[in-house]
């Protein structure tokens, strides 16, 4: 059992935000002893090719594509996030200007 563990779950941003129902299916368990890892086998040839190694060396590249797989889904959110504060900023940055306006 030499695998390393991810980080868990990512966090679930709660709030109205407009990307929820598309970061919802996107925001899985990002842990490698629960994640499925037939996700990370491609295809038949895929399968076989991965079969033919020793154990070590298929556990090594199923950890280094889960973990691709899970830098990409940090680095959506963290787009994401960033783009939500973006809003936020502007947001009040607007209501702001609205009431410098009414002095």
């Amino acid at each position: 059992e030499g695998r390393r563990g991810g980080s868990g779950a990512p966090e679930t941003g709660g709030g109205d935000d407009d990307d929820d129902s598309e970061s919802s299916e996107e925001e899985e368990e990002w842990d490698m002893e629960t994640y499925d890892m037939q996700k990370l086998v491609t295809d038949e040839d895929d399968k076989k090719y991965l079969d033919s190694m020793t154990e070590l060396e298929r556990e090594n590249i199923l950890a280094e594509r889960f973990e691709k797989l899970k830098q990409e889904a940090d680095m959506k959110k963290a787009l994401r996030e960033n783009k939500r504060r973006e809003r936020e900023q502007k947001k009040a940055a607007g209501a702001q200007k609205k009431k410098t306006k009414k002095r």
